[in-house]
């Protein structure tokens, strides 16, 4: 989840975005090709303050990625992906006057390739620069209400990396991490130079498979002294082993833009001065899940009964269900959910999945 927030002497823009991916690859020798699909889906707000027009707007939008790596040495890599997303728009005016809903249609075409080099390379630690360029054309349709638009904007970034990796008493591993990154926007968006800073902790215990991880990362200048940007994650997890036998627990939450990496300084339509990260609304979202893995007598079989439950604003989930899984093929899981958002009323559903050996 990514939050954001805006604000010039034109227009006031707020919201979040919500990606889930999906991507599978091929590596060989110095080689490695892929695929990834993405789905996005965005809600936000606008406030216009000169005419006092205001209003609400969600979209969503499926991408495709193709995407290649190739390894030069052991040091130095190289990659490079292209994007094509389709999606719809939906437009809530609700200023002076009655409230008007617009619909049209989304597309999405993208490009980017980078570098990245190992400056130093020990048993346990690692210190690496890397550099990308992005560039992103967005378009919307002309329907009735709404003339078409379409938008170009690009990013080069350059950063620093580096993590650190200890071993402890009993196996267990601690490992931190940093990353200091500079960007540069152009385009029909956000314009100008921008830095920050970005790093994350992981704790992981072999023997009783637990792993514990955080990250953080801040938006220490930009060129747009209206624009501020912040992220904070975290997950607790409690794997059982590959049987799945005895408890499992999974804990993920995220707040702002939480991703580390130079992810952020998103779109603004002005660049002056510096600006300093100053109460960005932390808005987030929280996913557990809590499950019990049992043996079942004279099938060879899990049976494991488990809860969920997943948060984002005012939208909540709630899950309840039961899976049997017999080695790697065999699968059966029964699962009731209710999804609650709001004041609206709350949806139940029934799911019922099954995979069978071939």
């Amino acid at each position: 989840m990514t939050s954001f927030s805006s604000a010039d002497d034109r227009i006031n823009l707020s919201g979040d975005v919500l990606t889930g991916l999906v991507g599978m690859d091929y590596a060989r020798a110095r080689w490695l090709a892929g695929v990834s699909l993405a789905w996005h889906d965005g809600d936000g707000s606008y406030s216009a303050n000169r005419n006092g027009d205001a209003g609400s707007l969600d979209s969503t939008l499926v991408t495709l990625n193709p995407y290649l790596r190739y390894t030069l040495n052991d040091r130095l890599s190289a990659w490079g992906t292209l994007g094509y997303g389709t999606g719809e728009l939906r437009l809530r005016r609700g200023g002076p006057g009655p409230e008007e809903v617009i619909e049209t249609d989304l597309g999405l075409g993208m490009g980017a390739a980078g570098l990245r080099g190992v400056v130093y390379a020990g048993a346990e630690t690692e210190l690496a620069l890397k550099t990308d360029a992005l560039w992103v054309r967005t378009t919307s349709a002309e329907t009735e209400g709404m003339a078409g638009a379409g938008a170009d904007t690009g990013r080069l970034r350059l950063a620093l990396a580096g993590r650190r990796q200890w071993t402890l008493a009993g196996g267990a591993q601690l490992s931190p991490s940093f990353e200091l990154a500079g960007r540069y926007d152009t385009g029909d968006a956000e314009t100008g130079f921008g830095m920050e800073l970005g790093g994350g902790l992981k704790f992981a215990n072999a023997v009783p498979g637990l792993a514990v991880e955080t990250k953080a990362r801040i938006l220490l200048a930009h060129e747009d002294t209206g624009y501020e940007e912040w992220g904070l994650s975290g997950s607790v997890a409690l794997d059982p082993g590959g049987l799945g036998r005895g408890l499992a627990l999974r804990v993920d939450s995220g707040w702002g833009a939480a991703e580390s990496g130079a992810e952020a300084m998103w779109r603004r339509q002005t660049t002056a001065g510096i600006a300093q990260p100053r109460g960005q609304d932390a808005r987030g979202r929280v996913a557990a899940e809590l499950a019990y893995g049992l043996d079942v007598p004279w099938t060879n079989g899990i049976l494991t009964p488990y809860s969920g439950l997943e948060w984002a604003g005012e939208g909540r989930t709630l899950r309840l269900g039961w899976r049997f899984t017999r080695g790697q093929h065999l699968s059966l899981s029964l699962e009731g959910e209710r999804q609650e958002n709001g004041h609206a009323p709350p949806e139940h559903v029934l799911m019922l999945r099954t995979s069978l050996p071939w």
